[in-house]
């Protein structure tokens, strides 16, 4: 009888150990900036392995003016943007095309979903983190994410790529090809967090601004076109970990 008794436990034990813990999976994201809990009329979500944060919150935590605004694109009749606006000047442009600022594209390496819940915009949490200049760490124990100001400014090398023509083949055991980019250090372009924006070291101008003034210096320069790709160009995107600018000059 005593056998059978444990025999029946042991049965029940791992009956219940197959029961999914749901607590975590409902409990609520709560997002932690400079230590201190933020505020949102929506909540953080994950998607596909992605966290999701409300822009528009987080935006006015750090003292920025959030905006929306729609207006002609190039991809279509319109297009909507939401803008961050500090004091200081600077500008992070977001909209279905990505994450912009200082002329870099801050969502290019990642999944973006540029995604719209409650009449609220959602994106990814690393993305605007790496263009806010914070740290972010994500605590799976209490569902919380965290932001944190940088103590010290980055330091992010420049690497040129090249169009898929250039790409370099690679044969894999199965005997398939594939091609992969190769990457070329630039010895003279250095990018620095400096005063609130992503500059050029030695040159004082965000990379936007000299794509800017190497366009206006040339014959093909159209202005119109220019100050369009000032904020809302591929040329210039930030690696998925956050190490290295990446620039693209094929076709």
């Amino acid at each position: 009888m005593k056998k059978k008794f444990i025999s029946l436990s042991l049965i029940l034990m791992m009956l219940i150990s197959l029961v999914p813990n749901t607590s975590k999976a409902t409990q609520p994201i709560k997002i932690i900036i400079d230590g201190k809990e933020i505020s949102s009329d929506v909540e953080a979500y994950i998607k596909n392995g992605t966290t999701m944060v409300p822009i528009r919150a987080i935006g006015e935590t750090l003292g920025a003016t959030v905006s929306f605004k729609r207006e002609a694109g190039a991809h279509s009749d319109e297009e909507d943007h939401i803008t961050l606006e500090f004091p200081d000047g600077r500008l992070i442009d977001i909209s279905a095309f990505g994450i912009f600022s200082d002329g870099i594209n801050f969502s290019r390496d990642f999944d973006y979903n540029y995604n719209i819940k409650n009449n609220r915009t959602f994106v990814p949490l690393r993305a605007i983190g790496y263009a806010l200049h914070m740290n972010v760490n994500w605590d799976s124990t209490n569902n919380t994410v965290k932001l944190s100001t940088k103590e010290n400014p980055t330091t992010l090398p420049i690497y040129f790529t090249t169009s898929k023509h250039d790409m370099l083949p690679h044969r894999m055991p199965d005997g398939s090809q594939y091609l992969e980019e190769y990457f070329i250090k630039a010895k003279d372009f250095v990018l620095v967090y400096s005063n609130n924006h992503y500059i050029l070291k030695d040159k004082d101008m965000t990379l936007g601004e000299y794509f800017k003034y190497t366009h206006s210096n040339s014959n093909s320069y159209n202005k119109e076109e220019s100050e369009s790709n000032l904020y809302h160009n591929n040329l210039f995107y930030i690696d998925r970990e956050g190490t290295k600018i990446i620039g693209y000059t094929g076709g």
